[in-house]
């Protein structure tokens, strides 16, 4: 064998176990890289289920949210209503409370609501009903505005007494408060930040409870529910007591 035929089996030998070297790293970074892929498998697996319980949990509480809103996240809108009857008297209005908590009830008009310059009033009420009992029901006026004009239509009788003479619990039934607002077909707007008031009825003589949000009494109340009488009369003056000014009161 010349020189050259052992040079040439010495390349072939290095080429060989150079195949051979480079093969086995390869081997191991495979084993390495496959080693790798489990374990990020295995992590992305461990977040997803994470991520999917995070998921879970927040649109729960959305569903909460919305299924038993509070005043936070309640849309504050005004439910309209007309009171009829003579301009000389004050009708019972009752409106439902049917909460475990007090809320505010607010009650007013603009003053050009039903014609030019008819009077303006603003009200907020604290309140809860009693829920025949269940609750311990109250009734607190804390502020009370009205405005007239010189020119407003019927000033010679409302200019006195304004349009809220008297307030309080409704008793075991109709289920709720009461104001006594001016009839003869001013509008006033109701607004309860704790529960949400969509129904009005109207009637002549109520003789039964009702199931609407605010029922207007034009003839009054009086009836017996489950042995318990109740009347709210209408009224024809002003409870200085209980609403001791009409154009600035404000509870201390």
């Amino acid at each position: 064998m010349d020189n050259f035929q052992a040079i040439g089996q010495l390349v072939i030998k290095a080429q060989d176990l150079l195949d051979s070297i480079k093969g086995g790293a390869i081997r191991v970074m495979q084993t390495q890289f496959d080693a790798l892929k489990v374990q990020f498998t295995d992590k992305l697996g461990a977040v997803n289920t994470e991520l999917a319980s995070f998921v879970i949990q927040q649109k729960n509480s959305v569903n909460t949210i919305f299924s038993d809103p509070d005043s936070r996240y309640q849309k504050v809108t005004s439910l309209s209503v007309k009171v009829g009857g003579d301009v000389d008297k004050f009708y019972p209005v009752v409106i439902r409370s049917p909460l475990s908590r007090i809320s505010t009830l607010s009650i007013g008009r603009d003053v050009h609501f039903d014609g030019t310059w008819k009077g303006s009033m603003m009200s907020t009420f604290k309140c809860s009903e009693h829920g025949w009992g269940s609750r311990r029901g109250m009734m607190i006026l804390e502020r009370l505005r009205t405005r007239f004009h010189n020119t407003t239509p019927d000033l010679d009788i409302i200019g006195a007494d304004g349009f809220l003479a008297h307030y309080g619990l409704s008793g075991s039934h109709p289920s709720g408060v009461v104001v006594w607002l001016r009839g003869g077909g001013y509008t006033y707007q109701f607004h309860s930040d704790g529960y949400p008031l969509k129904t009005v009825n109207e009637h002549i003589n109520v003789t039964s409870t009702t199931g609407a949000d605010i029922s207007v009494c034009l003839g009054g109340y009086s009836a017996t529910v489950a042995g318990s009488t109740v009347s709210l009369d209408i009224k024809t003056v002003r409870d200085t007591a209980l609403v001791p000014s009409i154009s600035g009161y404000e509870r201390a």
